[in-house]
């Protein structure tokens, strides 16, 4: 994952919305609920773990978040994951 997008997506998970990742070498899903330097922390079936950022995509359901955008306007986005 690239740095723009970790940080676009730490400041939605920050704001409470919903953002999705795929661990790629886990090959789990969950949903981001903090973030530290260079990892996420994510919900994986009601059990939290940290993920570096480089183990990481995101999932969204249609379009891919274009997070320069998300880092100048951040409460104008929204992600989920149906």
């Amino acid at each position: 994952m690239k740095r723009t997008d970790f940080r676009g997506m730490c400041t939605l998970a920050s704001e409470g919305r919903l953002t999705w990742v795929e661990n790629t070498t886990l090959h789990e899903t969950g949903r981001v609920t903090a973030c530290g330097a260079d990892t996420l922390t994510v919900d994986v079936g009601g059990k939290n773990e940290d993920w570096h950022m480089r183990d990481c995509r995101e999932l969204t359901h249609g379009y891919k978040v274009n997070y320069e955008e998300v880092l100048k306007h951040p409460h104008e986005f929204d992600t989920h994951r149906d």
